[in-house]
């Protein structure tokens, strides 16, 4: 989706790396004279064997958010956590999206903006297919209203991915009591294991997942709203994904998919406020 497009580099500027900054300070300063070159010995050069060749479920590529070592593998949808997990339409465009409650789906904010348009869609224009997989899927709803945060700015989405998530009210409930996946009450941290599952671009038709990747911390948007940057693999298509927490309760939503880094794996998702916004729903 649209978002995922140059994000990695766009973290320093969230994390606050004035490097304009640094240069006009260094041309202000007083004007010395060059220090000599050092001349030192050419480092001496190691035969090191071949790195072994990992053994994956998908090659390697480019995209953002993949990297050359790939570690999406697909899952049973007819369990826990996946089975609450499903593929979003608009006109134009797809994302991945989550049941938090029986008729509430969570997704990224600019998932439900017209990619042309700028503008937030019909709710009506929004088709989820839980479970979907190769064009079949266990239940469907259409939208009936939409909540996106005030402060979201679809034109300006890389300096507000902080609020970029949704949440959608459904026409009819599909989501029983062991098939929504419930917020997490905490942020997650760096260090915990997390899990990331979505209809990638390049496998769009079925859900992949990585099982094994971590926090490696928060960042902040331009804006000063936190992100969870993490290493799961994940590109355009996994947006509005669920970032998977397990506990001793069971699986949680600790946040929701809304970039990629460019040209390597790993990512960024959206620490969500929607706990107010999900009560005001529920009455």
């Amino acid at each position: 989706m649209v978002i995922l497009r140059l994000a990695g580099l766009y973290f320093l500027l969230g994390l606050g790396f004035n490097l304009f900054a640094s240069q006009s300070f260094a041309q202000d300063g007083p004007h010395l004279p060059p220090a000599p070159s050092p001349h030192l010995p050419d480092a001496p050069k190691l035969n090191l064997p071949d790195a072994p060749k990992p053994t994956t479920k998908f090659p390697g590529n480019d995209l953002t958010g993949i990297g050359p070592v790939d570690l999406r593998t697909t899952v049973d949808q007819n369990e826990m956590p996946w089975r609450a997990i499903g593929r979003v339409m608009i006109p134009g465009a797809s994302c991945t999206g989550a049941l938090v409650a029986p008729a509430v789906l969570l997704t990224a904010a600019h998932c439900v903006f017209g990619p042309q348009t700028r503008q937030i869609i019909p709710p009506q224009s929004l088709h989820f297919m839980l479970a979907y997989s190769g064009g079949k899927y266990q239940a469907d709803a259409f939208g009936v209203h939409i909540t996106v945060p005030d402060d979201y700015d679809p034109v300006l989405s890389i300096g507000t991915m902080g609020n970029d998530w949704a949440l959608v009210e459904l026409d009819h409930a599909i989501g029983q009591p062991d098939r929504f996946i419930p917020l997490n009450a905490r942020a997650p941290t760096a260090g915990d294991e997390v899990a990331l599952g979505g209809y990638a671009k390049d496998h769009i038709e079925i859900l992949t997942v990585d099982l094994h990747c971590h926090v490696l911390g928060l960042i902040l948007d331009q804006k000063g709203m936190p992100l969870v940057h993490h290493d799961c693999t994940a590109t355009h298509g996994v947006s509005g994904a669920p970032l998977l927490i397990h506990g001793e309760a069971g699986w949680t939503v600790g946040g929701i998919e809304v970039v990629g880094t460019s040209n390597a794996g790993g990512g960024a998702s959206a620490l969500y406020n929607v706990i107010a916004a999900m009560a005001k729903l529920a009455k």
